[in-house]
């Protein structure tokens, strides 16, 4: 059995596989740099306890269960800087008594899913962003993403960020104005509250997003999205080597549901779209099964 995840600060994204049956889980967020080794032993442990009980109510028989055991676990995590790797995969393999356990960061998991062994730009355009030029084998350009003061172009942060900002400074259209506060029921003083002293401002930017996607049919919206997507182009993927040639392929929310858009924009600079997905998973599962083959 093999078992693969892809986490956030929020939450875990699991798939177990073996003996003809594959499972998929969720469980909070494991980011090794959010937390201490004691915080994440204990996250960890209670991923495990998580899991057993929702494979047996998935039909798992028990013989399949104890202590999971799987004979490789493979983590993809935000927060899984070098640093922080060696410290995650003891304490995965000490709770989960897999047989290897390998921890790598998020931006590797899109690229192994997105590009599995062919060259290519791979990028994250969820609450953050992220992108890399990858060889087929490994990351070989990094441009950093800076999060979203400094950076994180094109993503949900950075799109909730345009999108209030606007809306406080009266940019917003008055049609569009009265919509958002009747979805949202939101004064000033509380958006500023949320984004400048409650933790998390990055979260709270990106759930807007769903009020850019019911209005992406405005021109103002439309305009929004398009030109926060440039800037990532701009500033992030054309600075990669082979970006006029190489496929641009994409993981994250954001992507998935501005896929037309994020096309549109993407011919503009004269590049090639590539995979557009939603989670990493699928991906990742194929890329590990096949190197196990």
């Amino acid at each position: 059995m093999i078992a693969i995840a892809d986490s956030g600060s929020t939450r875990t994204e699991w798939i177990f596989t073996g003996n003809g049956k594959t499972t998929q889980h969720e469980t909070p967020g494991l980011n090794p740099l959010h937390l201490s080794e004691a915080e994440l032993r204990a996250r960890i442990r209670e991923a495990v306890a998580l899991i057993e009980a929702d494979r047996e109510r998935q039909g798992v028989p028990a013989a399949a269960r104890p202590g999971l055991c799987p004979d490789a676990l493979y983590f993809y995590g935000a927060g899984c800087i070098p640093s922080e790797c060696r410290k995650t995969e003891r304490l995965l393999a000490e709770a989960f008594r897999a047989g290897r356990v390998e921890a790598e960061s998020d931006l590797s998991g899109a690229a192994r899913a997105l590009c599995g062994h062919t060259p290519g730009i791979a990028c994250i355009l969820g609450t953050g962003s992220n992108s890399c030029y990858y060889d087929g084998a490994a990351i070989r350009e990094h441009i950093p993403p800076l999060g979203f003061i400094l950076g994180d172009e094109g993503s949900g942060a950075a799109l909730g960020k345009k999108l209030l900002g606007d809306l406080l400074k009266g940019r917003l259209a008055p049609e569009l104005r009265t919509a958002f506060f009747e979805k949202y029921r939101l004064t000033e003083a509380q958006m500023l509250q949320s984004v400048y002293r409650e933790p998390m401002p990055s979260r709270f930017l990106a759930g807007f997003a769903p009020f850019l996607r019911e209005n992406i049919g405005h021109p103002e919206i439309a305009n929004l999205v398009s030109a926060s997507f440039a800037e990532f182009f701009e500033r992030n993927v054309l600075r990669y080597s082979g970006a006029k040639t190489l496929p641009i392929a994409f993981i994250g929310s954001i992507a998935f549901h501005f896929a037309s858009q994020l096309r549109q924009v993407a011919e503009r600079y004269g590049v090639r779209i590539g995979k557009i997905e939603a989670s990493p998973l699928e991906g990742l599962l194929a890329y590990h099964t096949e190197n196990r083959k």
